[in-house]
C-alpha cells in the first residue's frame, strides 16, 4: 500500500512539473490591453519635441495609447539639492510617471530607493535584440546599475573636433587625426597661429563663443583633473596637474593657436564666428550638419575626435547619453512602457536619428558609415566614460551655495586672463586663487 501510495504521489508530482514547463515561464510584463488602449506618463524636457522625435511614430504602432509629457518644470530645475535623485524622486513619488528620464548619476540613486524596474530579465524575455548597440555601450549601462541594466538612451551626445581641410591643404600643413591629446592638437593649432598677420588673422581653433574656459574645462575633463577632494574639503588648484593645464591653455592662446574673445560673447551668428570666416582651422562641436558650421562660406570640412587621455585612449568624456530612460517600478503601465522604450531603441528609430538638420546619434551605430554627410567614425569608435567630471559634480553634493559654485567659475576665468594679458606667472595666479577660494570654502561650510 505504502509503495502504490509513494508511486501515485511521485505521478503527480511529475505531472504539474509537465504542466509547469508546457506553460512556461510567467511573463514579468503584463499583457497590454486588449482593445488597445491605454495612457502613458513620460518625462521629457518638451512636450512637441518628444512626439516629433519619438511619440508620432509610435502612435502609428499604437494609435491608441496616448502619450503625457510631464516633469518639465522639474528637468529645468537647476537648484541644488543635498544628494543626486532627491528631487527626481519626490517628483516620482508625487507624479507618478512610467517612463523616467534621468542622469547617469541619478540612476544608482533611484536603484537603491527601489524606483527603477530591473530591465536585463525583461530584455531576455521579449527577446530585445541588441544587434549594432556596441558591447561598451551596454556595459556603460550595466556599469551604472551594478552591473545590472535599470535604464537605456536611444540616443547620445558626442563632441568632435571639426576642421577646415583647405586651410591645412593651402598651408601645407597636416590635417588632425582620430584620438590626439591635447598637446599634440594645440601644437598643430599654434601653427597656425604662427601664420597670423594683422591683415589676415588666423588661429588653430576656436568654439562658438570662444571662452577659454570651455577649452580648460575640456582638457581637465580629458585629464581627469578635480577641482576639490573628495571630502569636499580642499579645493586642488595648487597641484601640478591644474598648473600643467593652465599652461598648456594659455601658452596655446598666447601662440594665437586658440582664439579668445575679448569678453563674454552672450550670443553670435553663425557667419560671424572664425571657424565660418576661414579665420579659424578647426572648431569643436557636437554632431551637426556641415552648413551649421559654415554659414554661408563654403569650403570642404573634415572631422575627427576630440583629444583623449593617453592613459585611456578607448573613451572620451564628451559622450553623454541626453536620453536615458528608466521604467518606474511602480508604474501599473509597464507593458506599455517598455513597448515605447524598446521602440525609441529600435533599429528603424536609429534611421531617423542619422540625417537632416537637428542630428541625434543612436546607441545603434554600427555599421552606420556616414552620419549627417559626415564619416561616422569620430561619433563611434569611442565608449562613453562615467566620470572624468573635473570635480564639478562633487562641487554640487557638498553643501554651498550657488555664489560659491560662480565664485569659482569666475576666478578659475579670471585667472585665465591675468595670465594671458598681464603676462603673470601660472604658479602665482593659482596659488594666490588657491589661497582665497579655500578661505571662502571654509567660510561656507561653517554655515
Amino acid at each position: 500500500m505504502q509503495t502504490r501510495y509513494l508511486q501515485k504521489c511521485i505521478t503527480v508530482l511529475f505531472i504539474i512539473v509537465l504542466l509547469s514547463g508546457c506553460s512556461g515561464k510567467k511573463s514579468i510584463l503584463p499583457a497590454m490591453p486588449k482593445d488597445g488602449k491605454g495612457k502613458i506618463k513620460v518625462m521629457a524636457y518638451h512636450e512637441q519635441t518628444f512626439q516629433q522625435k519619438f511619440g508620432d511614430l509610435f502612435a502609428a504602432k499604437y494609435p491608441d495609447i496616448d502619450i503625457e509629457v510631464v516633469g518639465m518644470d522639474l528637468l529645468r530645475d537647476r537648484s541644488p539639492e543635498d544628494n543626486p535623485g532627491d528631487k527626481l524622486i519626490s517628483f516620482i513619488e508625487k507624479e507618478n510617471p512610467d517612463l523616467i528620464l534621468l542622469d547617469a548619476e541619478q540612476v544608482a540613486p533611484l536603484v537603491d530607493k527601489g524606483k527603477l524596474l530591473q530591465l536585463d530579465a525583461v530584455m531576455k524575455q521579449e527577446q530585445f535584440d541588441t544587434t549594432g548597440i556596441p558591447n561598451l555601450t551596454m556595459d556603460f549601462f550595466r556599469q551604472l546599475g551594478d552591473g545590472q541594466i535599470y535604464a537605456l538612451s536611444p540616443t547620445y551626445n558626442v563632441s568632435a573636433i571639426y576642421y577646415n581641410e583647405d586651410l591645412f591643404k593651402e598651408h601645407g600643413i597636416e590635417p588632425p587625426r582620430n584620438q590626439m591629446t591635447w598637446e599634440e592638437l594645440f601644437l598643430l593649432a599654434s601653427r597656425f597661429g604662427q601664420l597670423s598677420t594683422e591683415q589676415n588673422p588666423l588661429y588653430g581653433i576656436s568654439t562658438l563663443f570662444s571662452n577659454p574656459m570651455d577649452i580648460l574645462m575640456n582638457v581637465a575633463q580629458t585629464k581627469e583633473l578635480r577641482i576639490i577632494d573628495n571630502g569636499g574639503e580642499k579645493l586642488l588648484f595648487d597641484s601640478d596637474a591644474w598648473k600643467e593645464a593652465y599652461s598648456v591653455v594659455t601658452d596655446t592662446i598666447k601662440a594665437k593657436g586658440f582664439y579668445m574673445a575679448d569678453g563674454t560673447v552672450e550670443s553670435i551668428s553663425v557667419n560671424d564666428t572664425k571657424f565660418a570666416k576661414r579665420q579659424s582651422a578647426m572648431t569643436i562641436s557636437h554632431a551637426t550638419s556641415v552648413k551649421t558650421l559654415q554659414g554661408d562660406s563654403s569650403f570642404k570640412v573634415g572631422l575627427v575626435t576630440m583629444p583623449i587621455n593617453p592613459t585611456n585612449p578607448e573613451v572620451s568624456p564628451f559622450m553623454s547619453f541626453d536620453n536615458m530612460y528608466g521604467i518606474n517600478a511602480d508604474s501599473p503601465n509597464k507593458r506599455i512602457a517598455w513597448e515605447l522604450l524598446s521602440h525609441m531603441c529600435s533599429p528603424e528609430m536609429a534611421k531617423t536619428f542619422i540625417s537632416g538638420y537637428g542630428l541625434s546619434l543612436p546607441i545603434r551605430n554600427e555599421g552606420i558609415t556616414e552620419i549627417g554627410g559626415m564619416p561616422a567614425e569620430p561619433f563611434t569608435m569611442l565608449k562613453p566614460y562615467a566620470s572624468g567630471d573635473s570635480g564639478w559634480g562633487i562641487l554640487d553634493k557638498i553643501k554651498v551655495s550657488p555664489e560659491f559654485q560662480g565664485q569659482v567659475y569666475d576666478s578659475m576665468n579670471q585667472a585665465l586672463v591675468t595670465i594671458v594679458k598681464e603676462n603673470v606667472p601660472v604658479d602665482e595666479v593659482l596659488e594666490a586663487m588657491q589661497k582665497e577660494l579655500q578661505e571662502r570654502l571654509d567660510l561656507e561650510k561653517r554655515k
